[in-house]
């Protein structure tokens, strides 16, 4: 019963999408394209959260779409193939996040259209915004070191989760020229073409001595007092992503994990995509692109469990308000 209620909204789709080839004479009239497109998976959705379908059909029944008109439609965006694909064996990985962050779409006529609807969806907008205020957050505490009378003190900032490391490349771009031999960064990931192409955007702007890279599972680190050890220090922790993928102990390890390794005054920011996200139906189903979700209760819970004082962190969120975060200042 559940599958022929799933089938029939791929047949609907499917039929949706078939009109809108034809409507749009093959894609030559774009407008009508996207706005037929567009309207089709609005609609269909829509139709599956009303249908109670959101929380019933189980993670491989998004396959059956593909299926139907994955090769025929879908597949021909860029990001939607690749977030379903996963190429890199995980979801999310530094090819798909730098796309997100640059809005780069396909040049295919039918594929540029999923591409943008993927784009305007409301989990990679936050994505682009937290990419955002990470950037914001590392230049405003460069500059507060480097604007301190006598000697300005170096900054050294961790990325956990690096990904392609786009925030720090903007936020060495934003930066003075003469402030920029005061960064050293330190790039954590456990996909070793992350860190190659994230040392590459950033080496290209600094020496290489001031780029560090350290490629092993974050989540290990926690869990290996020993291995905990040799995990660097740092003046700012940011991780954006990472915590997505986490249950509350490996998250609430990670989070006293950094707060041990973190400098005195320094800071650390953590994101955390909240439960209102409203991408979610569309990442289950047409991407198959699972998350972990926290309220900002949920968070506090993970603070205290972390060994955090309350009163040195404040839960906010990027300006979409989909993406909360930890942000902790030690004394």
């Amino acid at each position: 019963m559940l599958l022929q209620r799933v089938d029939r909204h791929i047949a609907t789709i499917l039929s949706d999408f078939q009109q809108a080839r034809e409507l749009s004479d093959h894609w030559r009239n774009e407008r009508l394209a996207e706005v037929l497109l567009w309207a089709a998976l609005d609609e269909r959705l829509a139709a599956l959260r009303e249908d109670n379908l959101i929380e019933e059909f189980p993670r491989q029944i998004g396959t059956r779409l593909w299926n139907a008109a994955g090769e025929e439609f879908m597949a021909k965006g860029w990001l939607c193939r690749r977030a379903y694909e996963k190429p890199r064996g995980y979801p999310g990985d530094y090819a798909l996040l730098g796309a997100i962050v640059e809005q780069t779409v396909t040049d295919d006529p039918c594929g540029q259209h999923f591409d943008r609807y993927f784009l305007h969806q409301a989990a990679p907008l936050a994505v682009v915004a937290r990419t955002r205020l990470a950037t914001q957050v590392i230049v405003a505490e460069a500059m507060t070191r480097f604007a301190a009378s006598g000697r300005p003190e170096p900054l050294h900032v961790m990325s956990v989760g690096s990904g392609p490391a786009l925030e720090c490349v903007a936020a060495i771009e934003a930066l003075p020229p003469e402030n920029r031999d005061k960064l050293q960064f330190t790039l954590v990931d456990f996909d070793p073409e992350a860190l190659d192409v994230a040392s590459a955007n950033l080496t290209s702007l600094l020496p290489a001595e001031r780029v560090q890279t350290v490629q092993c599972a974050a989540t290990k680190i926690a869990a290996r007092p020993k291995l905990a050890e040799k995990f660097p220090t740092g003046d700012l922790i940011i991780c954006t992503g990472l915590f997505d993928y986490l249950d509350d102990a490996a998250a609430a390890a990670m989070l006293a994990l950094f707060w041990k390794r973190l400098n005195p005054r320094g800071r650390m920011l953590v994101g955390q995509f909240a439960p209102h996200n409203s991408t979610k139906i569309f990442m289950e189903f047409v991407t198959a692109w699972y998350l972990t979700y926290r309220t900002t209760e949920e968070l506090s819970l993970l603070v205290q469990g972390a060994g955090i004082p309350r009163n040195a962190c404040r839960i906010t969120s990027e300006a979409t308000g989909v993406d909360l975060f930890i942000d902790a200042r030690k004394p």
